[in-house]
């Protein structure tokens, strides 16, 4: 068969049209707050709240409020990454943050105290010994308290041909299985090739998701299944520790310490970048608290967030609750069943004599009456928290039923029967505070046994948040100060910060002023990368059938309108004015006559209309005409974003004329298209923008190109200047002064 031949002739083809370069993103949001699980110091991308819960896990209960109305002090990240999903984020970066040994040590060498360190729960396995003789044990799969509820078993599985280890874990209700691992190190399913949430997401590219809440610790060795059988083993509880839950989280020491690496704390705006890339691209050293932006993925020119958000800065802080006594049951005899006293039938029973603890053998009782072996409980702490409590008794004779009684009197007085049923053991469900008693007894073809009794005492924390009266302000301006040092070192982060819960206005003017005057006058440009925002928000908890109530403060949400604003619109237009969801009230509430005092103050109010809570403003915190405008420090980072990412491609480039006008026309073209787009006042053109790109002998022997970016942004302003610097392989953005 031939192949088909052409005549001559000119064939036309059109190609499809280049698609349009998109700007870069301003709607990614990096959160660093506490957590109740997950990696800690370790940006990880998240793209929804089920993400997020599936590293982070959920609430957290920090301390006991008594002047808080019924809600305790919360911790603010997960309602924080809640609202900013509810109002318009589609990813964000977390940062979890706990005072780690590796913390501690930065701040005070060797002298640090353990104790203030979080630690990492661990289980020892029932019938599971070590190749020393020692017990085998295994770890949570990160740091904190929340592996205090969890309960692990295990047991042997035989498919392969060889003992392996399965390992079930029991979180709350939840079920999980892993497994089979192997034994031995050697084992290509070893269960030492597990990782933990810490060597996991120590690569950059991990994606967030439901992982084991095991993993292994210690040395590796050789595991042998003694005692261990084919069917699960009792579920085991963590091995003890003493100290409190919020000791175990690393933190009951709440200062800027926590949120702050210890090498960057002092650096300035002009050293801070430089230093801490160093540290992590040289040193090889991880990045602590909020200073963790500088270890986002792509560095700090081409990272994904433009909004950093340090909700748990605004925290009141807390000091060790004086525990409430809890008084031990002493109950009231009761009344002896009447089979106790005489025999069944229509003759009148005698009265109950006093006292009576078993049937009284001295009267003429039927043959089956007897007193059942009485069901003891089992040692339990008299501390406990809110949530899951598992009730433990010992067995009475064979075929009983037994009953459990609940009480809020030490007496037992008013006790209700809550269950009945053959099994040992009964979790109760506890979500307020208070003292709890249990009777228990059981019951058999008409008999029954003594009474056993129990109780404790249920608080939310052992800790007390710190009256508004003794709040101290210098932790809560430390921590945004370095903020806004953060943001202005990385040229492209905008900082949403928020006052607590009980400030006023002249709180409010205080802290800006105090803040103000902490920066240096030649790092007061850096207030115009961050907005203060005020008041928290009413927003619910737990299940849409009936959720609790916490009060957060408002950066989640704020941050989310952003992110809204800018794929919708375009970062150049003022992120206010926005519906806010997932909010049922403020708090507190701010009448109207204190408006202007807050505005005086440069705080950007959330406030209710018509159509909900919206944010009144858009301010930064500058003083300066030119950069009071939210919208306008948001159009400045997207212009260095966007000239960081089309200026790259001149690097090495020979510096000549072919250069320069591709420069003009590339930038040109990217800025025209801003101007249609309404991000610049003007009609467009020289009215708009102003474009130099003229270099110099000097800047032409030297291997160097200096491109001036002049904007009028959609405001009434003087145009503002962006330089542009390329010498050899650095590519640097600064703004003109």
């Amino acid at each position: 068969m031939y192949a088909r031949r052409l005549l001559p002739g000119i064939a036309v083809e059109v190609p499809p049209p280049a698609l349009p370069d998109a700007l870069p993103r301003m709607d990614v949001a990096l959160f660093a707050g506490f957590a109740e699980r997950g990696p800690v110091h370790r940006p990880v991308a998240i793209d929804s709240v089920a993400a997020f819960g599936a590293v982070f896990g959920g609430d957290v209960t920090l301390a006991h409020d008594s002047a808080g109305g019924g809600r305790d002090a919360m911790a603010a990240l997960a309602p924080a990454v809640r609202g900013f999903f509810s109002n318009g984020g589609t990813g964000a970066f977390i940062i979890r943050v706990a005072r780690t040994e590796a913390l501690e040590r930065g701040w005070r060498g060797s002298a640090y105290r353990p104790d203030d360190v979080a630690s990492t729960r661990r289980f020892t396995l029932p019938g599971v010994v070590a190749a020393d003789g020692g017990p085998a044990r295994i770890a949570a799969s990160s740091l904190g308290s929340w592996a205090d509820a969890m309960r692990v078993a295990v047991r042997v599985e035989r498919s392969a041909g060889r003992p392996r280890l399965m390992l079930r874990t029991d979180l709350r209700g939840t079920s999980a299985i892993v497994g089979p691992f192997g034994l031995s190190p050697a084992d290509p399913d070893s269960w030492w090739n597990e990782r933990d949430d810490e060597s996991h997401y120590a690569d950059s590219a991990a994606v967030a998701q439901a992982r084991s809440l095991v993993a292994p610790v210690g040395a590796p060795q050789v595991w042998m299944l003694g005692a261990l059988g084919d069917t699960w083993s009792e579920a085991v509880s963590p091995d003890p520790d003493p100290r409190t839950p919020l000791e175990r989280d690393g933190l009951s020491r709440f200062d800027a310490e926590l949120f702050l690496d210890p090498a960057l704390a002092s650096a300035s705006i002009a050293t801070l970048s430089e230093a801490a890339a160093r540290m992590r691209d040289i040193d090889g050293l991880q990045l602590h608290g909020l200073h963790g932006a500088f270890a986002v993925p792509g560095g700090a020119d081409f990272a994904e967030p433009s909004m950093i958000a340090v909700p748990d800065a605004a925290q009141p802080g807390w000091s060790r609750r004086i525990e409430d006594p809890f008084v031990p049951p002493a109950p009231k005899p009761g009344e002896a069943p009447a089979a106790w006293r005489d025999h069944l039938g229509s003759c009148a029973v005698p009265a109950d004599p006093p006292d009576l603890a078993a049937p009284d053998a001295r009267r003429f009782l039927d043959c089956a009456t007897r007193l059942l072996a009485t069901p003891v409980f089992a040692p339990i702490n008299p501390r406990q928290r809110p949530g899951a409590i598992d009730l433990r008794w010992s067995a009475s004779d064979a075929g009983a039923t037994y009953v459990l009684e609940e009480a809020g009197r030490a007496d037992l007085s008013g006790a209700v029967e809550i269950w009945r049923g053959t099994d040992l053991t009964h979790r109760v469900g506890i979500a307020r505070e208070g003292s709890y008693y249990y009777r228990l007894h059981a019951e058999l073809d008409g008999n029954i046994s003594a009474a056993s009794v129990t109780g404790f005492r249920v608080e939310d924390s052992a800790w007390e948040v710190t009256p508004a009266a003794q709040f101290d302000p210098a932790t809560l301006r430390t921590i945004h100060a370095a903020l806004l040092r953060t943001c202005a070192a990385i040229g492209d982060q905008f900082a949403l910060l928020s006052a607590p819960r009980h400030f006023r206005a002249a709180d409010a003017d205080g802290h800006v002023a105090a803040l103000t005057a902490a920066l240096p006058h030649n790092e007061r440009r850096a207030l115009s990368y961050g907005a203060l925002y005020h008041p928290w928000l009413v927003t619910p908890m737990g299940g849409a059938a009936d959720p609790l109530l916490i009060d957060a403060p408002p950066e989640g949400a704020v941050a989310g309108t952003f992110a809204q604003r800018a794929r919708e619109r375009g970062a150049w237009v003022a992120p206010a004015n926005i519906a806010i969801d997932d909010i049922v009230a403020l708090s507190p509430v701010i009448i109207d006559a204190d408006r202007e005092a807050f505005a005086r103050a440069r705080l950007n109010l959330v406030r209710r209309d018509a159509r909900g809570f919206v944010s009144s403003d858009a301010m930064t915190l500058s003083t300066e005409p030119d950069w009071q405008e939210v919208n306008v420090r948001r159009l400045m980072s997207l212009l260095r974003r966007l000239s960081v990412r089309q200026g790259a491609a001149f690097v090495f480039e020979p510096n000549g004329d072919v250069v320069r006008r591709a420069i003009e026309r590339i930038f040109g073209h990217a800025l025209d298209d801003l101007a249609r787009r309404g991000a610049f006042a003007g009609t467009g053109g020289s009215d708009s923008y102003r474009l130099t790109v003229d270099p110099t002998d000097s800047d032409r022997a030297n291997g160097r190109l200096v491109i001036e970016i002049a904007v009028r942004p959609s405001s009434p302003l003087r145009f503002l200047t962006l330089v542009l610097a390329q010498a050899g392989e650095r590519f640097t953005v600064a703004e003109e002064r």
